[in-house]
């Protein structure tokens, strides 16, 4: 097993411990997710995820497959973490979270330059991949959407094209309540794994 790799089993197995001192129907309801009989079911970018307690092991709905160990772990931490805030309506960018100045060179290296390199030349592209991970259409110009990432997660994104003068560049906003519902490591993560999604959604 990689490094990286066992630290996400190290914090799996950690979030699973705190998790079982929990009420299931609880941990759902501060989430924004729902019970179906003794699981959880819970929205992530556009798929419906089991969470079946007591070792709450982590399944798609549909087919019941596996689920890979990071993914399980940043749905295994929204729900550990999650307080029920409702949603302020104030936007923050990813300096707005708690130490999120430090890491946000990091944030731009895995996260702004990525999706600028795949859609920067091509907005359209980005638009369309992004609804099919149930991307909405935000008000901040033609190129920016909402993705409604987890149930009390919304992540809104916007593309700037460039033109003769700039280079194109980007905004990527979150409500400020996500601080009650995920560590920075954990936004950092997911929204890697959203630029992930909408590079294989458009390569698809």
């Amino acid at each position: 097993m990689a490094e990286g790799e066992k630290g996400y089993e190290t914090a799996y197995r950690e979030a699973i411990e705190e998790l079982k001192k929990g009420d299931p129907a609880k941990i759902a309801d501060r989430s924004g997710a729902r019970m179906e009989g003794d699981a959880i079911l819970l929205e992530y970018l556009g798929r419906t995820f089991k969470i079946i307690p007591p070792h709450f092991d982590v399944r798609c709905e549909k087919g019941g497959e596996r689920v890979p160990l990071k993914i399980q772990t940043i749905i295994l931490h929204y729900l550990k973490d999650s307080r029920g805030t409702p949603l302020s309506g104030e936007l923050i960018d990813f300096r707005g979270i708690p130490s999120g100045i430090f890491y946000h060179p990091v944030f731009q290296a895995t996260v702004e330059r990525p999706l600028l390199e795949r859609f920067g030349e091509k907005p359209e592209k980005f638009i369309e991949a992004a609804s099919k991970l149930g991307g909405v259409k935000a008000e901040f110009g033609d190129f920016s959407v909402t993705i409604p990432a987890l149930p009390r997660v919304p992540v809104t994104i916007i593309l700037y094209p460039g033109d003769d003068e700039f280079p194109p560049s980007c905004k990527v906003l979150f409500d400020s309540s996500i601080r009650d519902y995920l560590v920075t490591e954990d936004v950092r993560i997911l929204c890697e794994e959203i630029v992930r999604e909408l590079i294989r959604s458009a390569e698809g």
